[in-house]
């Protein structure tokens, strides 16, 4: 048996616009996805195959954060303005080398606003122009 690996939530960093957002919500802190594959086939009648590499890097972007949160303020002033704005994920359990980032971040919508009796959370959804995932950490490895 290897020896176990360790992770801490508390070494994901996630910056907009060079702030660093904190205060995520109890699970999911950060969630990107690509809008489409980065590939897909299209099988001819004879059964030839031919792999269609996408040009659409666009993707999204969601942080859950805590409602009593000062980031919600910094996500809202991003909302307002009409310019993009660079957005890294970096997860500082692998050296630091494995995240996401972008060049130009939008906010798509503000979350919705909901209170209870116990401090909630709310969903900032981004739009992402061109999604560039690194993985630096696994070109060294041999299978």
């Amino acid at each position: 048996m290897g020896k176990p690996k360790g992770y801490d939530p508390t070494l994901i960093k996630v910056l907009l616009g060079g702030v660093q957002i904190t205060d995520f919500g109890e699970d999911t802190m950060v969630k990107v996805n690509r809008t489409d594959d980065m590939r897909s086939a299209t099988v001819g009648a004879d059964g030839n195959v031919t792999v269609n590499k996408s040009a659409n890097n666009t993707g999204t972007m969601e942080i859950t954060i805590m409602n009593n949160s000062a980031s919600n303020a910094i996500l809202k002033g991003l909302a307002l303005i009409d310019k993009g704005f660079p957005a890294a994920v970096v997860d500082l359990n692998f050296a630091g080398d494995l995240g996401t980032v972008t060049t130009y971040a939008y906010v798509q919508n503000i979350p919705d606003f909901e209170r209870a009796a116990k401090v909630g959370e709310c969903t900032w959804q981004l739009i992402l122009t061109d999604v560039d995932v690194v993985f630096k950490a696994l070109e060294n490895v041999s299978a």
